[in-house]
């Protein structure tokens, strides 16, 4: 049989089966560092070479640092460089580094390197450039046997470097899609957290009802299938359960966290959260029964409310620790929650001094009715409708003179007031048509148009006989604690970005 191994058709024929070989590596599905160290060793392997490694450059520290390597044994190995000699190696980039022969342009950098050099055995370097972008080199050893690298060698090298560039290229650009998809989730979560918690100020009652909406929507985010809302207690270290969902009810009540508590202390100190993967804490331990936890708090500038704890994830997921992604969308969510709180709260306020002062107003105000240029009533307040014991809606359309048909002096007032044309008032005056023994005081003034013409009359009314009573209303419902709910003009309602306000309108009581 004839031997063919040293024939050019075999040399060939070998380069292109291991070229091959070589591609496949880089194609498959697996860790990038994974995949380049198997690359290098196959790579060796063809070359009979004992010795090598791939040396990345890092622009931030302007180094060039050992990734891979094989059959040799540096930790931590780097080669410090400065901008010029980065420069050099970009400009020779399509030219391997022969260190028996090395290019003129790099004698000082070699000279400066080479007990660095020797201790990685570096013999040839082959640049692993691109589009102007220089990622490295590949460094190799001598040959066994001190073997002379020869031209087929070379022609593997050149074209396995070219293979390799693209392959690091190709990874830049995939971490680079892969950053835009992170950042695109998360703004995606964070704008889903936003329109879910937007939603939940006015559809619950009370805190309690709230606390329970949120952690539901922070397990539903996050894929979780349990955990707990505490809240933060005045003057109290401990922190009191405001929601849990999934967790055993007796465990829960029965031990008690405080924000001392060591994992979870960043929490209340202007931290963004904890991940704790395998912690050893005993009360978390006890109340959660998981072996990962996620933490963070809930909070709007420096004001902390609380802290959602996140524990077991959903079945088949179970054994999967939390990671810093998982941090970053539940700090989206609970700054969402921490404004909803914070919103909540001044939202309440602001109905309860709403209905405050609605009652005031309802018991304070004067009657008050318009009337049309013929006299008839154009409008009328609810003040006015309790006055005459009449709905609005039926004292609507009706002439004065039949609403004041047995009060001669109100109608004769009304009446000078029309042909003066100024106000005029009446005190402590008998109104039969509120009843017979009712006294009031009462105004009427014109009422004009943007022509400046008078086109009906103002006629304000109020019982004189519950003076003494609306002082001592207006005393006990505008008190100081109730003058205390109003918003301060540096803490308005923050609902939605609107500012409210609150005005007090009320007679002059005598």
């Amino acid at each position: 049989m004839n031997d063919h191994t040293g024939s050019p058709a075999y040399d060939v024929g070998f380069s292109l089966s291991a070229l091959l070989a070589l591609e496949k590596i880089l194609t498959r599905d697996e860790e990038f560092a994974v995949i380049c160290g198997e690359y290098l060793q196959q790579l060796l392997g063809i070359l009979l070479v004992g010795k090598g490694g791939i040396l990345i450059y890092d622009p931030a520290d302007n180094r060039l640092k050992l990734q891979v390597q094989s059959g040799i044994n540096q930790k931590n190995f780097h080669l410090d460089m400065n901008q010029d000699t980065f420069e050099t190696m970009l400009l020779l980039a399509d030219q391997f580094y022969r260190f028996d022969n090395p290019p003129a342009q790099l004698a000082q950098f070699i000279s400066q390197n080479r007990e660095a050099l020797t201790q990685i055995d570096a013999h040839i370097w082959v640049p692993l450039w691109m589009k102007n972008s220089l990622f490295g080199f590949l460094s190799l050893g001598k040959k066994f046997q001190d073997k002379v690298y020869s031209e087929r060698d070379m022609k593997i090298l050149e074209i396995s470097a070219h293979t390799l560039a693209l392959a690091f290229h190709n990874q830049i650009m995939l971490e680079g899609m892969k950053k835009q998809h992170r950042d695109h989730t998360l703004l995606t979560r964070e704008i889903q957290a936003f329109q879910a918690m937007s939603f939940v100020i006015g559809a619950v009652p009370g805190l309690k009802e709230l606390t329970e909406v949120i952690l539901s929507q922070a397990l539903k985010l996050l894929q979780v299938r349990s955990g707990a809302f505490y809240l933060m207690q005045p003057h109290n270290p401990l922190l009191k359960l405001a929601a849990q969902t999934g967790l055993d009810s007796a465990e829960v009540n029965a031990t008690h966290l405080s924000k001392s508590n060591r994992p979870l202390a960043g929490c209340f100190a202007g931290e963004k959260g904890a991940i704790l993967n395998h912690y050893e804490d005993r009360r978390l331990k006890k109340i959660f029964n998981s072996s990962h936890l996620l933490a963070a708090p809930v909070m709007v500038g420096e004001n902390v409310f609380g802290v959602i704890i996140l524990a077991d994830r959903q079945p088949g997921f179970e054994d999967s620790p939390y990671k810093e992604l998982d941090l970053q969308l539940l700090g989206l969510f609970t700054r969402q929650a921490g404004l909803v709180i914070d919103n909540f709260g001044a939202f309440r306020k602001l109905k309860r001094s709403e209905k405050r002062y609605r009652n005031i107003l309802k018991s304070l105000s004067a009657g008050v009715m318009t009337t049309t240029a013929v006299g008839e009533v154009a409008s009328v307040n609810e003040a006015m409708g309790r006055l005459l014991k009449k709905s609005p809606a039926a004292i609507l359309n009706q002439h004065y003179h039949t609403i004041f048909n047995e009060d001669p002096h109100i109608l004769n007032l009304i009446q000078k007031v029309q042909s003066s044309e100024t106000p005029h008032c009446e005190q402590h005056a008998r109104c039969r048509a509120i009843s017979n023994d009712t006294l009031v005081n009462i105004s009427v003034a014109p009422l004009w148009n943007s022509s400046d013409k008078i086109e009906g009359v103002v006629i304000t009314a109020e019982e004189v006989a519950g003076e003494n009573k609306l002082k001592r209303l207006f005393e006990d419902r505008v008190s100081h604690d109730a003058l205390e709910t109003l918003p301060e003009k540096e803490q308005a309602a923050k609902l939605q970005g609107l500012r409210g306000r609150a005005t007090i309108l009320f007679c002059r009581i005598h």
